[in-house]
């Protein structure tokens, strides 16, 4: 090819104006993609807690019903006290109570009744074991999932 139609064919390719806006225009995609992960994450994390709190709420209400049964026994009862129908109603409906008066992601929170275990916490190996024989914790596990309150929604 003579030079004359090299520099026709060449010139397009080595012309770099216009380029700025298409990088400018890549980077702008991939900046709000990361700051709408960022804002969803961040939503995701802040749900957590607050499921977290709604827990601990529950199982301190849960707790205490509990406590106010073993103090009308006496002693000698307390040690050998199993877990009956009437007391694990009232003892689950103090901790759904609790659940239901907070929320998660703007949703109050339903307890399920499966959701609420009885048991013994081994301080040493820091383990929670569900009994109904002489439990002292309660275990609540709050949730957003398809079991109970629906998924946390995202933003974008």
């Amino acid at each position: 090819m003579n030079k004359h139609v090299m520099k026709y064919v060449m010139f397009p390719l080595s012309n770099s104006r216009g380029a700025i806006a298409v990088i400018t225009a890549i980077f702008m995609v991939v900046l709000l993609a990361m700051g709408a992960a960022a804002i969803d994450i961040g939503h995701a994390l802040v749900a957590r807690n607050e499921l977290q709190n709604v827990s601990d709420a529950a199982a301190l209400a849960g707790d205490r019903a509990l406590a106010i049964i073993y103090q009308g026994m006496t002693p000698a009862a307390q040690q050998s006290y199993v877990v009956t129908a009437g007391n694990r109603a009232t003892v689950v409906a103090a901790a759904q109570a609790t659940g239901a008066a907070n929320s998660a992601a703007g949703v109050p929170i339903t307890i399920n009744a499966a959701d609420i275990a009885f048991g013994t916490w081994n301080f040493s190996t820091r383990t929670f074991t569900a009994t109904n024989n002489t439990p002292t914790p309660v275990r609540v596990i709050a949730r957003r999932d398809s079991a109970a309150n629906g998924p946390i929604s995202t933003f974008l």
